[in-house]
């Protein structure tokens, strides 16, 4: 694979997701509205969203019954299988190095810890902010529901794995570029 090709494919992933900071920052906007702007387009279905669009009591019970519905359908994906879950976001990810990287082998396991992926001697794990609870958008003792952990402890197993797996993990959110570069 020539390295202009990869070069494009960067810029292109870059300049064209709206669900990565970098898109915000090519736009011209500042790194604080980048990141507002991001999270307000990563918050597509919100309690708030609910009630302002059907009422109080009504858009709780949507909010509610669409989560609990989102729950379930994670947790099911969870147990089947290889009891192997992964987000969107990693899926696109994955599937887009995938295209660069063919030998690109997905969930890869190391002792009781899975990864998204490996390629060649690295180890890739792609951290949602869902399900990795991301510091920056999550407290310290918010509950998640589909690992029935506290963002506390996802944290300190996520830190666990990475000691695992040494200098051999690729770890990111959202940048496809810098897991490239990695690679």
């Amino acid at each position: 694979m020539s390295r202009g090709f990869f070069e494009q494919t960067v810029k292109y992933i870059k300049e064209n997701h709206t669900n990565t900071l970098e898109y915000y920052l090519n736009k011209g906007y500042d790194i604080k509205e980048a990141r507002k702007l991001l999270s307000e387009r990563q918050r597509t279905f919100t309690l708030e969203k609910c009630i302002k669009k059907y009422g109080e009591i009504e858009g709780t019970k949507k909010y509610e019954e669409r989560h609990e519905k989102w729950a379930k359908q994670m947790s099911k994906k969870f147990n089947e299988g290889t009891g192997f879950a992964q987000s969107m976001l990693a899926k696109n990810i994955l599937a887009e190095l995938k295209s660069l990287f063919p030998e690109l082998e997905y969930e890869y396991t190391i002792s009781r810890y899975s990864f998204d992926g490996k390629y060649k001697n690295k180890l890739i794990e792609i951290n949602g902010d869902y399900f990795h609870c991301n510091p920056e958008l999550y407290e310290r003792n918010f509950y998640n529901k589909i690992n029935k952990k506290h963002a506390w402890q996802i944290w300190e197993k996520d830190k666990k794995k990475i000691t695992l797996a040494k200098q051999n993990v690729v770890t990111a959110t959202k940048d496809i570029a810098r897991i490239v570069k990695k690679i």
